[in-house]
């Protein structure tokens, strides 16, 4: 049997294999390349991007530090403001506390030389009604007397009339003078019945009971006091039931 030959490869044949293996190898060389080319701008590409972020992320740190730091500050100024604006409360209310006292009390010791002239009224008024009592127990006797009296009994009721007139000026002046010492805030009290308190009263002495009155109590007034606003300007003089 007769071998077929195989056909003999030609010079053209051998150089076109040549050229397709450098294309090949052409092409994986462009390939490689170009791989290493798209991991190298990925690579830096990453290192930007993480570059970025790690600055954003300090931003971020940053801006939150400073956040924090600007709300302790507004907490600082907030309880600064609050605590002036107390003092400025305070300091308000005790400067209108010291001008109201200054307006109350800034007649005091006048009230308190006044009340001498108003204890003297008193006085006189209580003379008054006793003269009057007098005098109208001497008007009935009169009557029983005589005609040849009748003058002087004219003359007795002139000067009782003038006499009277002279009470009511007194009473007038005396109503009059209290009024002034209420307009300023000066107020007569009269503790009768009450508990003594020794803020506000002078014990002169101690009495037994005249009417049950409770052990401690005020049993009479001699003298009344006088409050100034709030403020005792002039105790009352009691005598004080025994306990």
């Amino acid at each position: 049997e007769s071998k077929e030959e195989e056909p003999k490869e030609t010079k053209e044949d051998s150089t076109k294999k040549t050229e397709a293996k450098k294309e090949a190898n052409n092409d994986n060389n462009e390939t490689k390349e170009s791989k290493e080319k798209t991991a190298k701008t990925q690579t830096k590409e990453e290192t930007i991007s993480l570059k970025k972020y790690n600055e954003l992320n300090d931003l971020y740190k940053d801006s939150e530090t400073n956040l924090k730091n600007a709300r302790t500050k507004f907490d600082e100024l907030r309880k600064a403001y609050v605590t002036s604006q107390q003092d400025m409360d305070r300091i308000r209310k005790r400067s209108e506390t010291e001008i109201a006292n200054s307006k109350e009390f800034a007649i005091t010791k006048f009230a308190k030389d006044i009340l001498d002239v108003y204890d003297n009224f008193e006085r006189a008024l209580d003379s008054i009604k006793t003269l009057n009592n007098n005098t109208d127990s001497t008007t009935d006797n009169d009557e029983n007397q005589n005609s040849e009296e009748s003058n002087g009994e004219n003359t007795q009721n002139q000067e009782l009339k003038i006499y009277k007139d002279f009470a009511e000026g007194v009473v007038m002046t005396k109503d009059s003078l209290n009024r002034i010492l209420n307009f300023h805030g000066v107020k007569e009290y009269n503790p009768q019945g009450e508990k003594f308190d020794p803020n506000k009263h002078e014990a002169v002495c101690q009495v037994e009971a005249f009417n049950k009155e409770a052990p401690g109590s005020v049993a009479s007034v001699m003298q009344t006091g006088f409050m100034i606003g709030s403020r005792v300007l002039r105790p009352a003089k009691v005598a004080v039931v025994k306990k």
